[in-house]
C-alpha cells in the first residue's frame, strides 16, 4: 500500500525532482552499528537538508526509513511546518527502489542501507551528508568521493545544491564503481551480463554467466 503525504505540488519533470532517503532514528529496537548518534545529531542533519532546499527554492521528496514510519512521518511533518517549507512531499509505505528512477538527484545521510548500491547504479548525482566521515574507512571513502558529493555541513551542502539548481552537477556515474560495488560480476556494463544470466536460466545453460567471487 502506497501512502504519500503531499505538502506541495508534484512536478512532471523527473530531472527536477530530488529524493532525500533519510536514515533510521535510534529507537529502542534499532541501534546503528556504524554510528550511534544522538537525537540532536539526526535532527541537525534533517534540519540542515530541509533548510538548504528551502534557501534554494527547490522541491524535495522525503522518503522515510521503514523503521517506525508513523513516528517519522509525524516528526517530519512537524519539522516542515516549523521551517515553513511547503515544497516537500513525505513518502512512506513503499519501497525506495520502485521510485528512485523518477528523480534527478538523491540525498543520503547514511550509507548502511541496502538501497545505496542501487542508487549508485543510476546515472544521477548523489549527495552524501556525513558530519563524521571518520566512521568510514579511508579506502571506501576514496571510492565514495569518486561517485558521490560528500558534504559535512550545511555550507558545503548549500554550495552543492547551488550547482544542482544551476544545472551544473554531473552524476559522477562510472562503470568502475558499478563493477566494484553494484554488480561485481565481470568488467563492463552489467546489462549484458544480467541479460545473459536470464537467458541461461531460461535455456538451462548454467555457463552463460560465471560470477566473479
Amino acid at each position: 500500500f502506497m501512502r504519500y503525504q503531499l505538502m506541495g505540488n508534484r512536478r512532471n519533470n523527473s530531472s527536477d525532482k530530488a529524493l532525500y532517503c533519510c536514515g533510521p532514528f535510534p529507537f529502542y529496537n534499532y541501534t546503528s552499528l556504524l554510528f550511534n548518534g544522538t537525537d540532536k545529531y539526526y535532527y541537525q542533519i534533517n534540519r540542515d537538508i530541509v533548510k538548504a532546499f528551502k534557501r534554494k527554492f527547490l522541491h524535495i521528496d522525503i522518503k522515510l526509513h521503514p523503521i517506525k514510519e508513523d513516528y517519522c512521518f509525524n516528526y517530519f511533518r512537524q519539522l516542515l511546518s516549523a521551517l515553513k517549507y511547503s515544497k516537500a512531499n513525505i513518502i512512506y509505505g513503499i519501497n525506495a527502489e520502485s521510485i528512485m528512477k523518477s528523480y534527478g538527484l538523491m540525498i543520503f545521510d547514511f550509507i548502511g542501507t541496502a538501497i545505496f548500491p542501487f542508487a549508485m547504479s543510476l546515472k544521477v548525482p548523489i549527495i552524501l551528508y556525513l558530519k563524521d566521515i571518520d566512521v568510514v574507512s579511508p579506502f571506501v571513502l576514496e571510492d565514495l568521493k569518486t561517485r558521490c558529493y560528500i558534504v559535512r555541513d550545511r555550507k558545503e551542502l548549500g554550495e552543492i545544491l547551488g550547482k544542482y539548481a544551476a544545472g551544473n552537477l554531473p552524476s559522477k556515474w562510472s562503470l568502475d564503481i558499478i563493477d566494484r560495488y553494484v554488480y561485481p560480476i565481470k568488467k563492463g556494463h552489467p546489462g549484458p551480463h544480467i541479460a545473459n544470466y536470464i537467458k541461461s536460466v531460461c535455456s538451462g545453460d548454467k555457463l552463460a554467466l560465471t560470477p566473479t567471487v
